[in-house]
């Protein structure tokens, strides 16, 4: 649906933006005109759909100054990130993990849980994260096997590639510089522990991908923030981003938004994305070729 929706917002004047592309919304008389991109081009668009971070789009790419009235503004400002981040370590290997338990199924889950033997210790990991702090014995989180799934994403035959992804603080102490390393001669000790293959012989590459390398490879990701932002009361529901944008609609005239950043968040995946695309079609005057599922038609009959 992704695909077919954003050609034919494309040819009825509008556009979707991604972190990559723009430097500017250019706004006019309070309506959207297009945007300037990085490359040098000004693109002409009566429609933008921004899936952006509130501070992004109303700070970044558009500016006090062309924002209405101070809410926005406030709001933007306002808004606070998550409280953590995710570590990633990606391995390339020659044989996939093998893990030493009594399930059959283990090797060809999409998610397998390591490191971790009691709520405990789960518990004082998360009391760690939130200060700042990773304890290597405490180490664990939750590892796939990604070319089990999709072989395409190796070129030789009989590899795999893999990742073991863990929550982490984006501020850590003594820096990312530093601990990166460490972090990852932790994390292969614990998975060695649960898949004995995973030892050197078997890993032919590493790479840790730490919160700050997330927030520098996607700029709406800021601080490493996976969900673009706290889910806090003052965040939620028709807070998220706030109460004028809650439905995707927004006070500048043909800006919309979507992501992670706005209701009903980014746990609910492709839930702002649809939203938006149904308000816009309803705006722009454009044909729905989609349905909504039958849940959907449930949760419309009993809140609608």
């Amino acid at each position: 649906m992704a695909g077919a929706f954003a050609r034919e917002i494309v040819r009825n004047g509008g556009m979707i933006l991604d972190a990559t592309q723009a430097t500017k919304i250019m706004i006019e008389n309070g309506k959207v005109t297009g945007v300037d991109t990085w490359e040098g081009r000004t693109l002409h668009s009566k429609v933008v759909i921004s899936s952006l971070d509130p501070q992004t789009t109303f700070l970044d790419l558009i500016g006090p100054k062309d924002l209405p009235g101070t809410f926005l503004k406030e709001s933007a400002e306002a808004w606070k990130y998550d409280k953590w981040s995710y570590y990633t370590l990606h391995t390339v290997t020659k044989e996939m993990p093998n893990y030493k338990c009594d399930d059959p199924w283990a090797n060809e889950s999409l998610m397998t849980v390591v490191g971790f033997d009691s709520t405990d210790q789960i518990v004082e990991h998360w009391k760690h994260v939130m200060k700042g702090k990773l304890d290597h014995k405490l180490i664990g989180g939750h590892v796939t096997c990604e070319s089990y799934w999709d072989p395409h994403l190796v070129r030789k035959p009989g590899g795999h590639v893999s990742f073991f992804q863990m929550h982490a603080p984006y501020d850590i102490e003594g820096g990312w510089e530093k601990k990166n390393k460490e972090v990852e001669a932790a994390i292969l000790e614990k998975w060695h522990k649960a898949a004995p293959n995973m030892k050197k012989d078997n890993i032919i590459m590493t790479l840790g991908e730490t919160p700050e390398d997330i927030a520098i490879r996607f700029p709406n990701m800021r601080r490493g923030g996976i969900k673009h932002g706290d889910y806090t009361p003052m965040q939620l529901g028709f807070n998220r981003p706030n109460i004028e944008c809650s439905t995707t609609k927004t006070p500048i005239q043909g800006l919309y938004l979507c992501g992670a950043s706005t209701y009903p968040g980014g746990m609910v995946t492709g839930g702002p994305g649809y939203i938006a695309a149904n308000r816009v079609a309803e705006d722009m005057g454009l044909k729905k070729w989609w349905k909504p599922t039958k849940l959907m038609e449930k949760y419309i009959r009993t809140y609608g």
